[in-house]
């Protein structure tokens, strides 16, 4: 494989990375840029180019390109339809449209929800391409699709969800929207990253950065924002972690740990003492929910070390937390025991690695790491383990552990 910044006088940056660790990023970009990086490494790599080469052909989107203005009359506002909202067959007309819990209308795909995951695979594979080859075209074009969205004059989205899992017949924007945004949490991170290059300006970042204050500060105001937040399930999570991630982002950290604060004195009303989350158990894909709840628990926690609270090791006293909500998932599973609630469609499970990779370095815990080879031992090599939370160099064997 060629080493396209082989040669390079100037010594690429660290970034300053939120979700990811900047430093043991950097580390794996300098083995690659040296030929030394791990066998595992240049195979995730070679992964990492071919998503970003097909994202290279993927069309620039925005939020004006639906086919129809929402209720406020206005295509610069997101709009997206529940996604378990079906016509209703006792009325002629459809309306109002009823629940079938974890069952997705196709309908969903005419709305705004589809373009801005496309917008988030695209980036976040373009700037990682970038950051670990320094080919400039994938941050070019990484850039481009941000001012499309974010920036330009035409076509940026307007800082705000009201129009977001709207259901006809019964609502023009939801509270439980918020949650559209989770996807968003790569961005930051790839902002900084594109920050190296040449592709994004100082004027650029600013205004990013801008929208995203915005953004939050509609988030912390508004009444859907508040009952959000407010809520003891998935949704409550999401809300908070993109919280104190967008105010880590615009450098607001005294929000932000004010936020985790408020996710830590929440522990309680997610996790069981068993580390069971009933109110996600109780869905018709509840293993799914579950790990859904645990990746923006595990997230809270890590951004939580950046202010100084620790979410990762907090108990209540009958012992509810994130490592006991971890922990309630193994036997299910790598330990082969199986899952005793509805799951309308069973996640991979190798979904659940990142989870325990992320443990398993903030806790110092190599049975964490063990599960994870588990997990990922027949699936293809990974680029969101291997390349976004790669193992820090000095993380203990698990022989070690066990001497």
């Amino acid at each position: 494989m060629v080493l396209l910044f082989a040669g390079c006088a100037k010594k690429a940056p660290v970034p300053d990375l939120i979700l990811f660790d900047g430093d043991r990023l950097a580390e794996l970009r300098d083995a690659y840029q040296a030929g030394e990086a791990p066998e595992v490494t240049v195979a995730a790599l070679d992964r990492l180019i071919a998503l970003a080469e097909e994202a290279l052909e993927e069309p620039i989107v925005s939020v004006v390109d639906k086919p129809a203005p929402p209720p406020s009359g206005d295509m610069h506002d997101y709009t997206s339809m529940a996604r378990y909202w079906w016509p209703n067959p006792d009325t002629e007309d459809g309306l109002p449209y009823v629940g079938r819990d974890g069952q997705t209308n196709p309908e969903i795909f005419e709305y705004d929800r589809p373009r801005l995951q496309s917008l988030v695979d695209c980036v976040n594979s373009l700037s990682l391409a970038y950051f670990y080859t320094g080919d400039e075209r994938y941050a070019r074009n990484a850039a481009k699709r941000l001012r499309v969205w974010f920036l330009d004059d035409e076509t940026r989205m307007n800082p705000h969800l009201r129009h977001a899992q709207f259901v006809p017949g019964v609502a023009d924007g939801r509270k439980q929207g918020i949650v559209d945004t989770a996807s968003m949490r790569w961005l930051p991170d790839s902002i900084r990253i594109l920050e190296g290059s040449t592709a994004l300006s100082a004027e650029d970042v600013q205004g990013l950065e801008d929208w995203f204050d915005r953004f939050r500060m509609w988030l912390l105001a508004s009444e859907f924002g508040r009952e959000e937040l407010a809520m003891q399930n998935n949704h409550g999570a999401w809300c908070a972690m993109q919280l104190a991630l967008y105010s880590l982002f615009v450098g607001d950290e005294a929000t932000a740990a004010e936020i985790l604060k408020f996710a830590q004195s929440r522990i309680a009303g997610h996790f069981e003492p068993d580390g069971s989350q009933p109110r996600e158990l109780r869905r018709t894909r509840s293993m799914m929910y579950s790990q859904y709840n645990l990746r923006a628990h595990v997230f809270l926690a890590e951004m939580g070390e950046r202010v100084g609270v620790d979410l990762w090791r907090y108990e209540t006293e009958d012992g509810r937390g994130i490592r006991r909500g971890l922990e309630f998932l193994v036997p299910y599973l790598v330990g082969g025991e199986e899952w005793p609630y509805q799951e309308l469609s069973p996640p991979a499970l190798h979904g659940s690695a990142p989870l325990f990779r992320r443990a398993a370095i903030s806790l110092n815990e190599p049975r964490y790491e063990e599960i994870v080879s588990e997990l990922t031992a027949e699936s293809p090599t990974s680029v969101v383990l291997e390349l976004r939370v790669p193992l820090p160099a000095d993380f203990p064997s698990v022989a070690k552990s066990a001497e």
